[in-house]
């Protein structure tokens, strides 16, 4: 089966568990006999975002893995910091977030995706906003993609917002709110973020073109800087945990 190492751990005095996320199972424990021993073969597939095709057998607390194959190394992404340090914190969110044997091929392939694009990606500049991608398209595939055509209040279409007002990100309602509406949540205490026309533009484009979106050349910094605490904030309210702002890691 085809697998991403999302973590190892230690288990007795040379053994470790594997989790691994597998596109036939969902994410699984499975444990490697000896794989800490200098002569082990199996401990350089089994590194952390590791693309790999795997072999196991059932046991009583955790299954075995027989047979390890390499796909994918990502040695582009080890040999650079910024990098490394992105594709620790996906997986590590991801060990949080994933169930066991929930097995889910878009997921999957988004994290697989992920990683080639991070392997070949030449600045660092960008990192920050990859991940707010990355986090968008995993919230939508696990059912929440925020609304972008209209308002979640009224229905009131994108195109019939008034065009000399901003507007607002209503994230009790998974979308935008009119100016009006926007203003009589703030007065009640609900969480709402102001948003422009450039970042609702942005924002669809992440959601539509995925990682591709920093080819385009209409893609905006200085817009992207200003939109991710909504990518951020919107991370925050649909997760039951704590995650530290990926703009602020010591890239």
């Amino acid at each position: 089966m085809f697998a991403i190492v999302l973590n190892r751990r230690d288990y007795r005095e040379y053994d470790q568990v594997i989790t691994l996320y597998t596109r036939e199972h969902g994410r699984m424990d499975l444990l490697s006999r000896g794989v800490k021993k200098i002569v082990s073969k199996n401990t350089a597939h089994l590194e952390p975002f590791s693309l790999i095709q795997v072999e196991s057998t059932p046991g009583k607390e955790y299954g075995y893995i027989t047979k390890v194959y390499s796909i994918e190394y990502f040695s582009g992404i080890r040999s650079h910091l910024e990098k490394s340090l992105v594709a620790q914190y996906v997986v590590g969110v991801l060990v949080r977030l994933l169930q066991h044997n929930e097995a889910d091929e878009q997921i999957f392939d988004l994290v697989q995706n992920f990683l080639f694009y991070l392997e070949k990606m030449d600045s660092s500049e960008h990192v920050a906003f990859f991940l707010d991608i990355f986090f968008l398209k995993f919230f939508s595939l696990l059912g929440f993609a925020p609304v972008t055509d209209r308002c979640v209040v009224s229905n009131t279409l994108f195109s019939e917002f008034k065009k000399d007002e901003d507007f607002g990100f209503y994230f009790a309602g998974g979308g935008i709110v009119t100016n009006s509406i926007m203003e009589e949540k703030k007065k009640v205490g609900e969480q709402i973020l102001l948003m422009n026309r450039p970042q609702l533009f942005l924002l669809k484009l992440f959601l539509e073109k995925g990682f591709s979106a920093f080819e385009f050349d209409f893609f905006d910094l200085k817009v992207a800087t200003t939109l991710h605490k909504t990518v951020y904030e919107y991370v925050l309210y649909h997760n039951e945990y704590e995650l530290r702002d990926w703009s602020r890691l010591n890239f």
